[in-house]
């Protein structure tokens, strides 16, 4: 989703991101960075501000979760049932923005289930592993061996 919004903004100036040039440049990088580089690199001046390209793409972003929504990946669910069962606390660490990863868990109705530790909480993004010793714990589970 992220990429096919990113996509659709660049489309207004015959820009387009490869899928393979995506998964090799772009993931964990941020929104900031991702329209400046494209930008950059096709000699597009930014009359009217990164902030006002990133609003576009949260924009698009929004518009395709809400039409074409997200997925849980198979085994989730019952994955999740045993967490909630165990008591364990959940916690998401994402690259992505908090607001964004909100938004898709209010779609999916699991919003209240997990606190969130993004790029908004870190002063290094992917790769630095930053991320992970804001939270990390490690605690047994019932037939399910550790969750990191």
């Amino acid at each position: 989703i992220y990429w096919n919004a990113f996509n659709s903004v660049f489309k207004k100036f015959g820009m387009h991101i490869a899928k393979k040039e995506w998964l090799d440049r772009f993931p964990g990088t941020g929104t900031a960075y991702i329209v400046t580089t494209n930008f950059a690199e096709h000699s597009i001046k930014l009359k009217e501000g990164v902030g006002y390209w990133i609003d576009r793409w949260n924009a698009e972003y929004r518009k395709l979760v809400r039409n074409h929504g997200v997925r849980l990946v198979k085994g989730f669910s019952r994955f999740n049932s045993e967490i909630n069962k165990s008591g364990i606390k959940k916690i998401i660490a994402s690259g992505g923005h908090t607001v964004s990863i909100r938004f898709a868990l209010k779609i999916l109705r699991l919003e209240k289930q997990f606190d969130i530790v993004s790029s908004d909480d870190v002063k290094e993004r992917k790769p630095s592993p930053t991320i992970f010793p804001s939270f990390t714990i490690t605690q047994p589970t019932r037939g399910l061996g550790s969750v990191v």
